[in-house]
């Protein structure tokens, strides 16, 4: 669909009250992301994802009783399907070389009003801000929600705590592939988590590695498995010899040595 700020409003809301009632075959994201200058002129409001139904009609239809297009309308671009191993392999690709910066949560609560309108007001005037620097910046808001299967689990089952029926993945990215395009959506990311981050609950995904989240990373990526994880971790490696800057530490505090790259 064509971005429009009550479009990515209504649609984030429409999405976190009612996908986890969606049956567990399905799997996917709703994303908002802006203008891409000649690539996409007016930004997006996108729902990607596998649903593992039985034919294209009855993938369409999981979403039509759900009342999605009741709330924004029927797709500008109509949904596609694929079978089981073109699904898969679609998720292996590969984008072209890009610098990326992620800020991530764990929603387990949905998203007040406020915070919906903050998002998805910064989506829309990084128009104004971000497509002057060049057509190679992207900025986007992703929504990837669990629940389902994920949550047939205890939160002490494994090391990955989240799963509450309800919670879902919320993801914060810009990405830029000229190396001198960087500083501005650096600093819109910035200025929108510094926001946000009094309405999201306090929390981080471990898959995508913030090094500004320094002492709490292990608690924002483990909550209360944190404690028995470095239990583990000073059982079988005391020294600490398997470590990155982010690694689980055989002490309270996480470890500063080693190297990170992402």
């Amino acid at each position: 669909w064509n971005l429009t700020k009550a479009r990515a409003v209504d649609g984030l809301a429409w999405y976190q009250r009612n996908v986890p009632n969606l049956p567990n075959e399905y799997s996917g994201a709703f994303s908002i992301q802006g203008d891409r200058g000649t690539n996409a002129p007016w930004g997006r409001v996108i729902l990607t994802g596998i649903y593992m139904g039985k034919n294209r009609a009855e993938t369409k239809a999981v979403f039509e009783a759900a009342g999605l297009f009741a709330v924004l309308g029927q797709p500008g671009r109509d949904m596609s399907y694929f079978n089981t191993i073109r699904s898969t392999l679609g998720y292996t690709y590969v984008p072209p070389a890009q610098y990326f910066k992620s800020k991530s949560t764990m929603q387990v609560n949905e998203y007040s009003a406020e915070a919906l309108d903050l998002i998805a007001d910064a989506i829309v005037k990084g128009n104004d801000t971000l497509l002057p620097v060049g057509d190679d910046v992207e900025w986007q808001l992703q929504v990837h929600p669990l629940g389902g299967a994920v949550s047939d689990l205890n939160t002490s089952d494994t090391a990955f705590p989240w799963r509450s029926a309800t919670v879902f993945n919320s993801k914060l990215r810009v990405a830029w592939a000229d190396p001198s395009h960087g500083e501005a959506p650096l600093a819109w990311l910035a200025e929108i988590a510094e926001k946000l981050a009094p309405l999201e609950d306090p929390t981080a995904y471990s898959n995508y590695i913030d090094e500004e989240l320094g002492e709490d990373s292990g608690r924002r990526y483990f909550s209360t498995n944190l404690e028995r994880l470095q239990a583990v971790k000073r059982k079988y490696d005391p020294k600490n010899f398997f470590r990155f800057p982010f690694s689980i530490s055989p002490s309270c505090h996480r470890s500063h040595h080693g190297s990170h790259r992402s």
